[in-house]
């Protein structure tokens, strides 16, 4: 602003209005000069150079950016105070970021070899907060096909990120803060490593092979607060005093590594195949004149040196040989051909051939070798010989039944008078001892016909008998009695009903029980211990739930009552269900995991969103071990608090199903569906199984049809209903 009120104070042209006007804005910029204090100069490294340096003190003048060290950052934001530290950004995670250049508009970031980026930061949540995110370009990032360098954090995990990736995602340094809060961040780009530090310790570090240079080019970008994820994404955090510094490499350094590559030992030539070690001699000689070449541009080194590692990479050792050449001097003889079928000899045939191929082969490889020997290992144990003339075999059994067929319940079988003769495959026969056979399918205490079978060397036939029920001299009838005791409540019910109703029950299950079993008892006495049973039946009292959210009238009353006392789903807190809450993906892993009764599963970083320690840790990586789960293809991600879809619960489910080797062949038609068409084509064979065992009905539409509704979330009153249904189906 001074400097255009000095161009109008001599501008003899100026009109009045622009005097004006002049004046007007020296006065506000003036008034909006903010006292910064007596900051001390950052300490720089020698050799390294001050690229950035915001403290986000003061707004700078219409159409400037803040400007320190090389650089100014210009976009959208708003200020706010910092305890302690004036003003800092504030970023509102939906369209607000900065974009940093040299103050001419040019990359930043152009020549630099080692980069160190320090900030506070204040993040969110649960937004995806970039701190920093430096790239090639401003093109969309592509999951493990990513080039850029960034720091994020995540939910209070924050992530120093460096991809230059091609099918691939290697590791990066990341750290768990375990809270949201103001924290002072610091990543150290080094040459081979990324370095993280948190409150001003290092936390963390990652081996790196790509080069800041190999990343981001000669025209990269750099954003404070976004990054070209997809749409973009934003940071909706607090920002102050940040801080860029970089290094570039003397020409020493940058043929270091090249030196190293070429004074690398790999070996004898004796050791490889001819081809592997003529493209390593040759990518060698290469690499020597580009490190003798004193106008070599740093690109050639890098070139030259990552073609001298492909080629030492790729030096193939010469294949042991030692039990191909075993195989082929134990192979049968090409004069026993006609001892074979002519199918096996011919396979046999062809992996002898090959065989001796590879064996003569200088560049097989080691694989090659072993799948040969292999391969005629089998031919040679699947050669078969020609078979002679079938034998004589039994083909079937006749019996005739024994003199006796008429009994009276609890006698014994009688087998005199039984004859039975073996058939052959010759057309003899031949008479068989009743002692020699199988006897089975006789019940002494079962009343009316039966049927007798007799087996012989796996051949059976049979006869019929009947028997008579024995007389009784006090008929009674205990039919309802049986039944109430064989329809009593199971004792690991127990839990669900008071003591004092249960122990009552218990007493006249007991006493039926006894009354059952005493054939002396008369029929009041059987009467009464029915009607006794009975009535402590009706007379259980539950124990109810212990939700204020639940009542008996409720739809998913009988769902939420089983799952509780199955131990399958919790409350959200001890007393309430919440049964109208969204599931996530991790409580429903965390249902199937209490179903197959928690078993133990050893922590992994499996899951960038699954950290250790969380209820659902477990849970999630038994899942995935199992391959009851997996995360999103296109992040490595859980989606741990996602809500879960109807399609994405079945297919757990069924995986589930699967692993527990339930049947899970019977599947449904699901065109009688008005969304058929919208089971993604992942899920359609576990919606077909769901549907036919009645673990998935359908929500009736306006019209009286049905849908699947697949991509609809589910409440934990539905969850507990299908699970419910599920259980009973298989759990039984």
């Amino acid at each position: 602003m001074l400097a255009a009120a000095q161009a109008v104070l001599v501008d003899e042209n100026a009109t009045q209005d622009a005097v004006d006007k002049a004046v007007t804005d020296l006065a506000a910029a003036k008034d909006a000069l903010v006292e910064k204090g007596d900051v001390p100069t950052p300490e720089i490294p020698e050799g390294w150079t001050l690229l950035a340096d915001f403290s986000f003190n003061g707004e700078p003048a219409e159409g400037e950016g803040f400007t320190g060290g090389e650089a100014e950052a210009k976009g959208t934001y708003t200020l706010v105070d910092h305890e302690g530290n004036g003003k800092a950004l504030k970023l509102n995670g939906t369209s607000q970021f900065l974009t940093v250049t040299k103050k001419d508009g040019s990359s930043l970031l152009t020549g630099m070899d080692e980069v160190e980026v320090s900030f506070q930061m204040n993040p969110s949540t649960s937004a995806t907060n970039w701190g920093f995110f430096a790239a090639p370009n401003t093109n969309e990032q592509k999951y493990q096909q990513e080039h850029y360098i960034g720091v994020v954090n995540i939910s209070g995990t924050v992530n120093a990120e460096r991809y230059n990736n091609f099918g691939e995602r290697p590791s990066v340094a990341y750290y768990e803060t375990g809270e949201n809060a103001w924290m002072d961040v610091k990543v150290s780009y080094l040459k081979d490593k990324t370095v993280l530090y948190i409150n001003g310790e290092q936390v963390a570090e990652a081996a790196s092979g790509y080069s800041l240079a190999d990343i981001l080019g000669e025209n990269s970008v750099l954003y404070i607060g976004y990054s070209t994820w997809k749409t973009g994404e934003y940071a909706t955090a607090e920002i102050d005093n940040y801080r860029i510094i970089g290094r570039t490499f003397t020409e020493e350094e940058i043929k270091a590594d090249l030196k190293a590559a070429i004074d690398k030992e790999v070996g004898k030539e004796a050791d490889y195949t001819p081809s592997s070690w003529k493209n390593y001699e040759d990518a060698l000689a290469d690499a020597q004149a580009v490190y003798d070449d004193e106008n070599a541009t740093r690109a050639e080194v890098n070139a030259a040196e990552a073609a001298l590692t492909k080629a030492q990479n790729a030096l193939t050792k010469k294949a042991d040989k030692t039990a191909l050449d075993a195989a082929i001097k134990a192979a049968v003889s090409l004069d026993d051909k006609d001892k074979y079928e002519v199918a096996s000899w011919a396979a046999y045939e062809k992996a002898l051939a090959e065989a001796k191929e590879v064996y003569a082969d200088e560049e097989a490889t080691q694989t090659k070798v072993n799948s040969a020997t292999k391969a005629l290992t089998d031919a040679q144990n699947a050669l078969k010989e020609i078979e002679e003339p079938n034998p004589v075999v039994i083909e079937s059994i006749t019996v005739t039944a024994p003199t006796k067929t008429e009994y009276t319940a609890g006698e014994e079988l009688d087998l005199d008078g039984m004859k039975v003769t073996a058939n052959y495959s010759d057309g003899t026969t031949k008479d068989i001892a009743a002692a020699d056979c199988e006897v089975s399918g006789y019940d002494t205490t079962k009343a009316g016909e039966q049927t007798v079978t007799v087996t012989y060397e796996g051949k059976t036939a049979t006869f019929k008998v009947t028997v008579k029920e024995a007389e009784k001299p006090n008929e009674t009838d205990k039919t309802a009695l049986e039944a109430a005791v064989k329809a009593a409540v199971p004792d690991t019910e127990k839990g669900k009903y008071t003591e004092e109703s249960w122990a009552a029950y218990e007493e006249a299950l007991n006493q039926a029980k006894e009354v059952l079993a005493d054939t002396d008892a008369t029929q009041k006495e059987i009467d009464d211990a029915a009607a006794a049973l009975d009535k402590a039946a009706e007379a259980l009292e539950s124990k109810g739930l212990p939700y204020v959210d639940v009542v008996k009238d409720d739809w998913f009353y009988n769902a939420a009552y089983y799952n509780y006392f199955a131990g399958t789903m919790t409350g959200t807190d001890p007393t309430h269900f919440s049964p109208y809450a969204t599931l996530v993906r991790a409580q429903f892993a965390t249902i199937l995991h209490r179903i197959e009764g928690k078993p133990d599963a050893a922590y992994t970083n499996r899951f960038p969103d699954v950290p250790d320690g969380q209820f659902y840790s477990t849970a999630v990586l038994w899942a995935a071990d199992a391959k009851v789960v997996t995360g999103y293809t296109d992040s490595g991600y859980f989606g741990t608090n996602d809500p879960i879809t109807r399609e994405q619960m079945v297919v757990m489910m069924y995986r589930y199903a699967d692993y527990k080797n339930y049947d899970i062949s019977k599947t449904a038609d699901l065109s009688s569906f008005s969304d058929a068409e919208q089971v993604s084509e992942f899920a359609e064979t576990a919606m077909k199984w769901a549907v036919e065992n009645g673990i998935i009905e359908g929500k009736e539409n306006e019209d009286g049809s049905y849908r699947l509704d697949p991509q609809g979330s589910t409440s934990r009153a539905e969850c507990a209903i299908i699970i419910q249904r599920f259980m009973e189906m298989f759990e039984k």
